[in-house]
């Protein structure tokens, strides 16, 4: 797996291969919240939220002093000139969607154009030909997306020649039009344990991380 990179850009800290910067877990870590939580908020992997915090823990007074400058420039808030233009902005825009609106309610295919316009949520399962798994989800809903499990972490289970004729199967587990994007992530951990898809013998989902717990009269029990 590739280290997992903070990278000092135009626009502070910044994730590397995400628009994510320190800055914007900083209210998260004030409310106390986990990285876990954090990562089922945001869409991020547990590692990548990991590293932000220990990026944050490194650098924590020169990233506090920032984000007071950014929460004062908020308090005062633009310029009367800037103001004077966004409000312009927001009437002519507000406008146009009224009269959008309007064109929408008049025209006969507008119930058509609504359906083809609402896009459902899904997770999924893929099955691989050595019966491994792979727990994810969708919110386009594209019939071409397999997912994004470690390519190097499946690679290890084929030989070339396996490769060479590789078929794997596609499941949907659940679906919704209405659930946000919080509770899609939140429903894609759920099925990752209910599934084990964590446990390395069992599936191809690095995170949650998987791990034994010892229970009393000494048994184990997956967490």
């Amino acid at each position: 797996m590739q280290p997992i990179r903070i990278l000092e850009l135009g626009r502070g800290p910044t994730l590397e291969g995400t628009r994510f910067t320190v800055y914007d877990i900083v209210p998260y870590l004030k409310k106390g919240r986990h990285p876990a939580y954090i990562a089922a908020v945001t869409g991020l992997e547990v590692e990548q939220v990991e590293a932000l915090v220990k990026y944050f823990e490194e650098h924590k007074d020169a990233v506090m002093a920032w984000d007071r400058v950014i929460e004062e420039r908020i308090a005062r808030g633009n310029p009367p000139e800037i103001q004077a233009k966004l409000e312009a902005s927001r009437g002519k825009a507000r406008a146009m969607r009224e009269e959008l609106s309007k064109k929408r309610q008049n025209d006969a295919h507008d119930a058509a154009d609504q359906r083809l316009g609402s896009c459902m949520k899904v997770i999924y399962k893929i099955t691989y030909p050595n019966g491994k798994i792979y727990i994810g989800k969708d919110v386009t809903d594209s019939i071409n997306y397999f997912g994004s499990a470690n390519n190097s972490v499946i690679a290890q289970d084929f030989t070339r020649e396996q490769r060479r004729d590789f078929s794997i199967r596609k499941e949907i587990l659940w679906e919704s039009e209405i659930a946000t994007d919080v509770e899609v992530n939140l429903k894609e951990v759920e099925f990752i344990r209910l599934f084990r898809s964590n446990d390395p013998t069992i599936g191809y989902n690095r995170w949650p991380r998987f791990s034994w717990l010892r229970i009393p009269g000494g048994g184990m029990h997956p967490s």
